[in-house]
């Protein structure tokens, strides 16, 4: 059976979810200016079951990291995704979101437009009964927006950017460690993810440019460490695609955040590494911007 790759318009809205209280939907935004050395994340997640959703963006100004965080009761409609502060627009599926933050510390209007086709991810290829049932799709984009400031300055973002949406199960005390990344050049994006789950390791990601996706079906990844030899600092990628061509890509943290722990079980714990970084291609001119992500599940 032929895996579905292209991502309908009314996938964009929220999905009919069973009755499992550890069901969510997600929607998740990214950006780096690395001109205006800004970057940040929005995120939304909603449990129709619990009756919530958590709302969290992110943000480096000149290295300063700031944010906002948020949970309210769920909300049934798409247009009603906002808790009066954070707020997610979707104003063309698949082409155009905005993104909305009103706080005493920085007003923010961002738009997201959708740069290349999404891509959609195999359910089945990465599927673990329990730990991880879920769709999701990627897609790159070209960001722009404003951050204004109370003492009346601000920042205007003019940069790539990429967003993710999943709906389904995803148990973090059940994932063994993954390795993301998602890297934006002038005429490209490259993502890649290796997952493990247990003894179960898969490995996925694309390449997108104008004529759409290209499958990337193997990767190695060497990665160093801070001085603490937990902190990931940097990593190179060997990612080979289903025509059988190579890519080396070479990552280097610029910001980093480590988000706080998610403990989903007693005596487990895990970290998520959130890596702004700069990507260099080899044997390539240019440099891309983006994300290197590292997740790992100890035991506590």
């Amino acid at each position: 059976m032929s895996v579905k790759r292209t991502v309908e318009d009314s996938e964009e809205y929220p999905h009919n979810y069973p009755s499992r209280l550890d069901w969510k939907e997600s929607w998740y935004f990214t950006y780096m200016d690395a001109k205006n050395k800004v970057c940040g994340i929005f995120y939304i997640s909603t449990y129709p079951n619990n009756g919530r959703t958590d709302y969290l963006t992110t943000y480096l100004v000149n290295g300063k990291l700031d944010g906002y965080m948020n949970s309210t009761a769920v909300s049934g409609k798409l247009s009603d995704i906002t808790d009066g502060k954070l707020t997610f627009e979707l104003v063309n599926p698949n082409r155009r979101w905005n993104v909305f933050l009103e706080t005493e510390k920085a007003n923010m209007d961002f738009k997201f437009h959708g740069r290349f086709p999404p891509f959609r991810f195999d359910a089945d290829k990465a599927y673990a009964k329990d730990a991880l049932e879920q769709e999701h799709y990627e897609q790159s984009c070209k960001v722009n927006g404003t951050i204004r400031f109370p003492d009346g300055t601000s920042i205007e973002v003019d940069c790539y950017g990429h967003r993710d949406h999943s709906w389904g199960l995803r148990d973090y005390s059940k994932i063994t460690k993954w390795d993301w990344m998602q890297a934006q050049f002038e005429e490209y994006a490259m993502n890649i993810i290796r997952l493990t789950i247990g003894k179960k390791t898969e490995i996925s990601g694309f390449i997108s440019n104008k004529n759409g996706n290209i499958e990337i079906v193997d990767t190695k990844i060497e990665t160093q460490y801070e001085e603490d030899q937990k902190t990931p600092r940097m990593s190179t990628y060997l990612a080979i695609d289903e025509n059988g061509q190579s890519k080396t890509i070479h990552s280097k943290k610029i910001y980093g955040i480590v988000y706080p722990p998610r403990q989903s079980k007693q005596g487990i714990r895990t970290d998520i590494y959130e890596n702004f970084s700069e990507f260099e291609v080899k044997r390539e001119k240019g440099k891309g911007y983006g994300i290197s992500e590292y997740l790992v599940t100890v035991k506590v």
